[in-house]
């Protein structure tokens, strides 16, 4: 079913960005970030690199550094301890864009993609906290405004597994 389910999803992205045209056939980018999350607290940190495919399709690598804490009070009593979760996340990541298709100007850009990929949990506090994988799967929507050639700011939502609603902030570089 998961395979059938993401046979169905790319088909539907190359379909979908068949539409689209974003003239920077070969170009590479680099977001520097941070952001937050609805279900696993703060992403301190963010990199990633992107390359443009086809005059549609871009497809990347993002890393992160995530910081989560909860607060664990057992039997609702007054007892109450404070965890915090460090994540490493490592994600490939493909979206297409939408900017000729909508007619926008050309210093914006508007894609939407799909992340896939790995988070690695850890506990440096407390030593009985086993370290935990979880599988990355999100969608995502974006907007970059490019100030020139080289330089831009970029806004990203999305609904990621075992993370709830993410909102990522971040400079980009046109390398």
């Amino acid at each position: 079913m998961r395979k059938l389910l993401a046979l169905i999803t790319l088909s539907t992205l190359v379909s979908v960005s068949a539409f689209c045209s974003n003239p920077e056939i070969g170009s590479i980018k680099a977001t520097l970030g941070t952001g937050v999350s609805t279900g696993r607290g703060f992403q301190l940190f963010h990199a990633a690199g992107h390359y443009m495919l086809t005059d549609r399709i871009e497809v990347g690598l993002r890393a992160a550094y995530n910081l989560d804490n909860e607060f664990y009070s057992p039997n609702n009593s007054f007892y109450t301890k404070d965890y915090t979760y460090n994540g490493i996340s490592f994600a490939t990541t493909g979206s297409f864009h939408i900017n000729e298709w909508l007619e926008l100007p050309s210093n914006l850009d508007l894609y939407g993609g799909l992340d896939l990929g790995m988070t690695f949990w850890s506990n440096p506090n407390d030593a009985s906290f086993k370290r935990k994988t979880d599988a990355l799967f999100g969608v995502f929507a974006g907007a970059a405004y490019f100030f020139n050639n080289k330089l831009g700011a970029s806004l990203e939502i999305g609904q990621f597994t075992n993370s709830g609603v993410n909102a990522r902030v971040g400079v980009i570089f046109k390398l």
